[in-house]
């Protein structure tokens, strides 16, 4: 009996400390012929509320193609079963023929083009973080920042995700905009730093006390939208919950020789 009681705690530590918080942090401000504010602030906000809730996270400016292709694979390779994922993107986001894009910088949005050449399809990135115990996808990009689109459309669409370990999460509802022109920072971003700084809950039940509140609120300044909840239960906060990832033992951060 002895000898199983050792092995299980033995297994139950190991998951402890071979399973990390990981977390991509995205920003794109520099688009061919305009500029946007947010994104960068946004990120900068994002990331130390990451690192604050004990994820170990790696924050890009202003990437091309090739650049957050290359990232977001790295991030892939590192992920395992027992890990839990966090992608925040702030940029320009668009649609095309029923798919989801991430823009990279440099990008001209007010030219014809073919996005699914030029952009980050928002389905393989989903496929990709499907690998992971738990992850979330954040997405900042429903600003409505042209001052015209006469060809390129700037928001998503509505878009199902089969995979239940996987939530994502927009600023605003698809085929909407948010009415900000190219803000300091993004009311959304800086609404879900507060939510789930001050929340005890997990992912799912905290996302559901947000739109009750939203619902009873006479001030809609956020409308957000988002899939649908993950099958495991993953606490942004990490500080109030440390019981359920370390022992004296096994202090494991989001960090060290195991951090991606």
């Amino acid at each position: 009996m002895k000898r199983f009681l050792v092995i299980g705690m033995i297994l139950l530590m190991s998951l402890g400390l071979f399973a990390e918080r990981k977390a991509l942090v995205i920003s794109n401000s520099a688009y061919d012929g305009m500029t946007l504010s947010s994104p960068a602030n946004d990120a900068l906000d994002m990331a130390n509320a990451l690192g604050a809730w004990g994820f170990s996270v790696r924050a890009r400016q202003n990437l091309n193609l090739r650049q957050m292709t290359a990232l977001i694979d790295s991030l892939e390779m590192s992920i395992t079963p027992e890990d839990e994922v966090v992608f925040y993107y702030s940029g320009h986001g668009t649609n095309e023929n029923g798919i989801n894009y991430l823009v990279p910088a440099g990008v001209n949005m007010q030219t014809r083009q073919v996005f699914a050449r030029s952009s980050y399809s928002l389905r393989t990135l989903i496929e990709k973080l499907g690998k992971a115990r738990s992850a979330v996808i954040i997405l900042e990009a429903g600003h409505n920042w042209l001052p015209s689109r006469p060809r390129s459309t700037t928001f998503f669409e509505y878009m199902s995700v089969p995979d239940c370990s996987v939530s994502v999460m927009m600023s605003v509802k698809p085929f909407r905009t948010i009415g900000e022109l190219n803000p300091e920072r993004s009311t959304f971003t800086q609404a879900f730093i507060q939510k789930f700084n001050q929340s005890q809950l997990d992912y799912n039940e905290t996302v559901k006390a947000w739109q009750r509140e939203l619902r009873a609120s006479s001030e809609r300044n956020v409308d957000f939208w988002y899939s649908g909840p993950i099958r495991q239960e993953m606490y942004f906060n990490n500080i109030s919950q440390r019981w359920r990832f370390k022992t004296n033992l096994f202090d494991v951060e989001g960090g060290g020789s195991l951090s991606w």
